[in-house]
């Protein structure tokens, strides 16, 4: 919502830093989303009984691991670490406690775990829309679009990395613990910026100031996302967004 400053159009806009973002559990679209995915999450693992510990896994059935990855993104993402229990954790995993703690030894490894698979499949989509040889106005495009894709079809996702920048302030060790997917996440953006034409970014610190500004632009998309109520602003806003960075004559 800032490129304006990347002088691709003339407005100017800024939000906070990716992952800055919401506040878990908002009353927006995309927690009503996060709200029919957990009701599916339920729904899917009800579908057939759990298995007992230690018993492998049968063929074409989700593994205990990846299913409490899939509710901890869930759960942490709308409710934050505190308010999440083990308890809710296993039961909407249709796992035991001890599969829990045999895969993430801790819910706090749960939440690490759960925070560096965000990042990673956040990651993995965006670097699969940057083509080698595009140009820096065709990459922020191909982003915005497949940043509009995964608050569709993946809102936890932001929601998850949302409550983690929350809990990475609050606690050392598990900044500790994240930084290296953090840093990796900024330096995609750092990547990014390189492709920038030299006048938006005449020196080093110029090209990592312009990074820091393409994270918060995403930043701030998801933010406004979740807090917006209705599908259509959230339409509305990206169409803005695409008139302010590409003008028309």
């Amino acid at each position: 919502m800032a490129l304006a400053m990347v002088q691709v159009g003339g407005c100017v806009k800024s939000h906070d830093v990716i992952m800055t973002v919401t506040l878990a559990g908002s009353s927006g679209t995309a927690s009503a989303k996060a709200d029919i995915s957990r009701q599916e999450l339920v729904t899917e693992n009800r579908k057939s009984p759990g298995r007992p510990p230690g018993r492998p896994k049968r063929d074409g059935h989700v593994s205990g691991r990846a299913r409490l990855l899939k509710v901890a993104r869930l759960e942490f993402g709308r409710n934050g670490y505190a308010a999440t229990s083990v308890d809710e954790l296993v039961k909407m995993a249709d796992v035991s406690s001890p599969t829990l703690y045999h895969h993430f030894e801790s819910k706090m490894g749960l939440f690490e775990a759960a925070a560096r698979d965000a990042y990673d499949r956040t990651l993995t989509a965006y670097r699969a829309v940057v083509a080698d040889n595009a140009t820096f106005q065709e990459v922020i495009q191909a982003l915005i679009d497949e940043s509009i894709v995964l608050m569709r079809e993946e809102p936890e996702l932001a929601m998850m990395i949302t409550t983690m920048q929350f809990e990475f302030r609050r606690d050392l060790e598990l900044a500790r613990r994240l930084r290296p997917a953090l840093l990796e996440f900024r330096e995609f953006f750092y990547d990014v910026a390189e492709r920038a034409p030299l006048e938006l970014r005449p020196t080093p610190q110029a090209t990592r100031d312009l990074s820091h500004l393409l994270v918060a632009i995403v930043a701030g998309l998801a933010t406004e996302s979740m807090l917006l109520s209705r599908a259509e602003d959230i339409q509305n806003m990206f169409v803005a967004l695409r008139r302010c960075m590409w003008p028309t004559p």
